[in-house]
């Protein structure tokens, strides 16, 4: 259940936009112009795979797959997406985060055979103040 008083809403996605991810932004369009609030996108450049996306590729990315949209993109640059969401809610103090339910951190998938799998959902859930729902 979303809260009724929702003036930002930030959601993290990955580039380039897949299936899961266009379901995520889609989401959070929908809540961020049912509540008139303001939308924060935010793409992690991870520094162990080399990313470089810049704010021009990832607005031509997000207008391919769900057309024209009214949003800030900020872009950060980090290890552990985990450590760089929460860096952003801290920074922009949402009151809603809409993320994929599928999204696993890197720091999981190298980590998953001594502690287990945690899906980024969980960790926000766990680790935030904001409500923050998943996507399926």
């Amino acid at each position: 259940m979303v809260e009724e008083d929702i003036r930002r809403i930030l959601t993290p996605i990955r580039f380039p936009i897949k299936y899961q991810n266009k379901r995520t932004l889609e989401k959070a369009m929908e809540l961020s112009k049912e509540h008139e609030a303001e939308l924060v996108i935010l793409h992690v450049n991870l520094f162990q795979n080399g990313d470089t996306i810049t704010e021009a590729e990832l607005m031509r990315e997000i207008r391919d797959k769900v057309g024209n949209f009214e949003a800030s993109l900020v872009i950060k640059e980090g290890f552990l997406v985990e450590e760089s969401i929460l860096e952003e809610i801290v920074r922009v103090d949402p009151d809603l985060v809409v993320v994929g339910r599928k999204e696993k951190s890197v720091w999981n998938k190298i980590t998953r055979k001594f502690m287990g799998t945690k899906r980024v959902d969980h960790f926000l859930k766990e680790n935030c103040e904001c409500e923050v729902i998943s996507v399926h």
